[in-house]
């Protein structure tokens, strides 16, 4: 959050069905994910890349599948592997809900994308460094034409309180740069 409230925008990834993760704690760290409310973000289960040591651990260990082919992989593919503490097939509930809580909670990326530049605006616009004022104004740029993302946003946001993050940022837009004009209005 505080890079982004610095105007520095966050893409996060995450993995899970790690050995340590079961059904009863994987629930936290994906909440824990969700709060970051990153940029954009990859949601992934654990899917070992050939030559690593947890691939060879868990080789040794016999826990792949049969009949894996390694030259194409999918990162969404949970059927490679025999996981610790999840049956086969359901850490895809997991996957699934995970992506539907950062939906849920965080709404489509285009609000986060206007608070971060809006954010990243209104903290160096009035810098004495050339380069964060310059910082400042790209943000500016950005803010100004993602702000016309944020009525369709609410519109058609999954719940009231996604949409009332669109309204909120939209109020900031119009205390920083004033009301739409007719062609940002179109």
């Amino acid at each position: 959050h505080g890079l982004q409230e610095h105007g520095v925008g966050v893409t996060a990834s995450t993995i899970l069905g790690w050995d340590f993760h079961t059904p009863e704690n994987i629930l936290a760290d994906i909440d824990a994910f969700v709060a970051l409310e990153p940029l954009f973000y990859q949601v992934t289960p654990l899917i070992p890349c050939p030559g690593t040591q947890l691939y060879r651990r868990l080789q040794e260990e016999g826990r792949f599948l049969p009949g894996q082919d390694w030259s194409f992989k999918q990162y969404q593919d949970d059927e490679v592997m025999e996981r610790k503490n999840f049956a086969r097939g359901e850490l895809r509930r997991f996957y699934d809900l995970a992506l539907e809580k950062l939906y849920q909670d965080n709404g489509p990326s285009q609000i986060r994308l206007a608070r971060v530049a809006l954010n990243g605006y209104l903290k160096f616009k009035d810098s004495d460094e050339p380069y964060l004022r310059a910082r400042a104004e790209a943000n500016a740029d950005g803010a100004r034409t993602l702000r016309l993302f944020l009525l369709a946003c609410e519109e058609l946001a999954p719940n009231e309180r996604v949409a009332q993050k669109a309204r909120d940022i939209e109020a900031r837009c119009k205390a920083a740069f004033g009301e739409m004009d007719a062609g940002q209005q179109q």
